[in-house]
């Protein structure tokens, strides 16, 4: 029981950060980034926190290479060390499953070129594992997947066509941050109600 009151206690105290974080907004997407790559639980309450994986963090470099090869462009996944670093995305895995997750702040509206960057991902991403020489990777990692958090579209031809396509092909999830809110809330009605509920005690003693 005091196991589970403290995973109660630290769930409800990262819930309300969420809170705050959505409803300012001076709120950096890094804040977000950082939150979401300790608490994963807040995307989807099945995932956890990864542990040391070799196997991933080797993926995760030789894509980063492939990328900056394909693209001439830096990949930065890991900026949560550095405030001033602003990371390209979360990157985890979860049931062997790559998942890729793409934070845009409160009331954002996507943009083509954003639409773009997107699917630069997906495209390369579908290229590494396709590799003969990724073959280990592939077996390891056989899906990956993308989830947007973001309010609006503001998405137009080939880039509204490419979102609705991934979105059909499931390789896309789109989540706004209310839904990223209810989803997570409905997920952990148990550990709010008792956090209501000792708050209301400890207000009456």
């Amino acid at each position: 029981m005091a196991s589970f009151g403290r995973i109660a206690e630290d769930r409800v105290r990262v819930i309300n950060q969420v809170e705050q974080y959505k409803d300012d907004p001076n709120t950096l997407e890094s804040a977000f980034q950082k939150l979401i790559s300790e608490a994963p639980w807040l995307v989807n309450p099945q995932w956890s926190p990864i542990t040391s994986n070799q196997s991933f963090e080797t993926l995760k470099e030789e894509f980063r290479k492939f990328y900056k090869e394909r693209t001439k462009l830096d990949l930065n996944l890991d900026g949560f060390s550095d405030p001033n670093k602003r990371a390209d995305f979360v990157m985890s895995n979860q049931d062997q499953v790559i998942e890729i997750v793409e934070i845009k702040r409160p009331k954002h509206s996507l943009q083509n070129e954003e639409m773009e960057r997107i699917t630069k991902y997906v495209d390369l991403m579908v290229e590494f594992l396709a590799q003969d020489g990724n073959k280990d990777f592939k077996n390891l990692f056989p899906r990956f997947q993308v989830t947007l958090v973001c309010d609006e579209l503001g998405l137009t031809g080939v880039h509204k066509q490419a979102f609705l396509g991934l979105g059909r092909d499931k390789v896309l999830e789109h989540i706004s941050w209310c839904t990223f809110l209810l989803r997570t809330k409905k997920m952990h009605e148990g550990f709010l109600n008792e956090a209501d509920k000792q708050r209301k005690k400890a207000v009456k003693q």
